[in-house]
């Protein structure tokens, strides 16, 4: 009997880009591939982040956009409670 490897590997897509839109196909792409192999992906949430280099700071590469950290905070939260 085969082990399955991926029935504890829970995975949430996040993508930032210094555009627009820059990271949505290739978030659907890495959707795509990562369910094809089984692993659980996040269904139904996407999180895109644009304009990402007027949100950090260049120095420390951390958020300074206040409004993206609580939607990333609303993010992770969101997955945490859909893994328990």
């Amino acid at each position: 009997m085969g082990t399955n490897w991926n029935r504890f590997n829970f995975i949430v897509i996040i993508g930032a880009t210094p555009g627009s839109k820059g990271t949505i196909l290739a978030q659907q792409q890495i959707r795509q591939i990562l369910e094809a192999t089984q692993t659980h992906v996040m269904p139904f949430q996407k999180m895109f982040i644009s304009d990402i280099m007027n949100k950090i700071d260049s120095e420390s590469r951390r958020v300074t956009d206040e409004a993206t950290r609580k939607y990333v905070k609303r993010y992770v939260e969101s997955f945490v409670q859909w893994i328990e």
